[in-house]
């Protein structure tokens, strides 16, 4: 995709962006998730082996993440910000949750460890949703 293929982004329409976003992680549903992604959304998450394309890669890794971490809780870490050209929106978070499940993604039993991760999401979006979607992690 090149740059003109990407919405220019608002601080307004960024802050109620997120907040429908996280609402959907709320909602613990890969269906709600993706319904904010285009149909062609390519999602990279270090998690996941290989790259995610289209709203159903999406909704079936969002929910073997809930499967894998059922008491999962994203907390977004400051406010997001927007990139120069106005084309890239950054979010970092924090995830914390128990590994009492399987997680699919990565072929994974449950270890019964909790984690906690930072980490910062990448977003472009297309027509209002989400066009490419990249997460760099840190573990904490």
């Amino acid at each position: 995709m090149n740059k003109a293929t990407f919405d220019e982004v608002t601080h307004e329409f960024l802050a109620a962006f997120m907040e429908k976003f996280l609402g959907a992680w709320e909602m613990r549903s890969g269906e709600e998730v993706a319904k904010l992604c285009t149909e062609d959304v390519v999602w990279i998450d270090p998690s996941v082996p290989t790259v995610l394309n289209g709203r159903d890669d999406v909704a079936q890794f969002v929910d073997s993440l809930f499967l894998g971490f059922p008491d999962a809780r994203f907390e977004p870490e400051g406010g997001p910000a927007i990139s120069r050209d106005g084309q890239t929106a950054f979010a970092p978070f924090r995830m914390t949750g128990t590994n009492s499940g399987p997680f699919e993604s990565l072929g994974i039993a449950a270890t019964g460890k909790a984690i906690a991760v930072r980490g910062v999401d990448t977003y472009r979006f297309r027509g209002g949703l989400i066009a490419r979607y990249q997460i760099g992690r840190a573990h904490v």
